[in-house]
């Protein structure tokens, strides 16, 4: 009975040798990449079928070894992080859409305004944006000036004070410069 008894220990210990990395699960790569895989389709949502008693396919062990990243981490351990993942998923899931018919809902109580804070009509998709802008490309701003460009337009003057479309011109210039901005700096960022 003595070597068996010494052979079982042998055994419980070089299981116990495993360490798993300094990285815990929850912060780990591993974790990550199975959350993409269930999210994916490619690790079902739930352990056993509707039924309730035949588990989904591929089996644990299967999908244990698709990835070197979890055999990083215990065997023993995985079945209860792929649970506990699932159900964390499926609860965001639950949130998610939650989230997503009280915003419905919330757009349905507030229709936009057709008016801007200061009382004049939304710049954004207006008419008098696209022909500011079209003044712009064709460089009137600086022909004519600001005052005189916004009397030349009715869109412009019956929609919105001077000093408001003063106000839009530097915008507009500020959009466009940042907007330039972004694209040189891309092409340089992508030329490194």
């Amino acid at each position: 009975m003595a070597p068996t008894t010494v052979g079982k220990k042998k055994a419980k210990k070089k299981k116990d040798d495993f360490k798993e990395p300094k990285i815990k699960w929850g912060k780990s790569e591993a974790r990550r990449l199975l959350s993409k895989d269930i999210m994916d389709g490619l690790v079902p949502f739930a352990a056993f079928e509707i039924d309730g008693k035949t588990p989904t396919f591929p089996p644990l062990r299967d999908i244990y070894m698709t990835r070197p990243e979890f055999s990083l981490y215990k065997y023993e351990n995985f079945s209860g992080r792929l649970s506990t993942l699932r159900k964390t998923i499926i609860d965001a899931n639950a949130r998610a859409k939650d989230d997503e018919e009280a915003f419905k809902v919330y757009k349905e109580n507030h229709l936009p305004s057709e008016f801007a804070a200061n009382g004049c009509i939304q710049w954004q998709g207006s008419d008098a944006r696209e022909l500011l802008l079209q003044d712009m490309e064709a460089g009137l701003v600086e022909q004519l000036g600001k005052e005189e460009l916004w009397g030349k337009r009715e869109e412009h003057c019956t929609n919105f004070p001077l000093k408001v479309f003063r106000d839009k011109i530097y915008q507009e210039i500020r959009t466009a410069k940042y907007i330039y901005t972004c694209q040189v700096k891309g092409k340089l960022h992508k030329a490194s």
